[in-house]
């Protein structure tokens, strides 16, 4: 046995990927196919929390991004706790 029958003929190669194409296109289009596709979600995980724009003395800021990280969230925390 020689190594040329140790590999596909190059066209048998490009029948496989095509196929693997086609199913893909097929299953991004909605249709089923059996085929199973891992798809992960774009973006960050929503949190519940919504931004907002607040403007702060320099000092108050200052203080709180001084405690390191997670600053924001203490932060957070401290606005929660505000009897308002």
């Amino acid at each position: 046995m020689g190594l040329r029958n140790q590999f596909q003929p190059k066209e048998r190669a490009y029948d496989k990927i095509a196929e693997g194409l086609t199913e893909a296109i097929a299953v991004a289009q909605g249709e089923e196919t059996g085929a199973i596709m891992h798809v992960r979600p774009v973006g960050r995980p929503t949190s519940g929390k919504q931004r907002v724009t607040l403007l702060l003395e320099p000092d108050v800021i200052a203080k709180f991004r001084a405690t390191g990280p997670g600053w924001q969230a203490r932060m957070n925390d401290v606005l929660k706790a505000a009897k308002v």
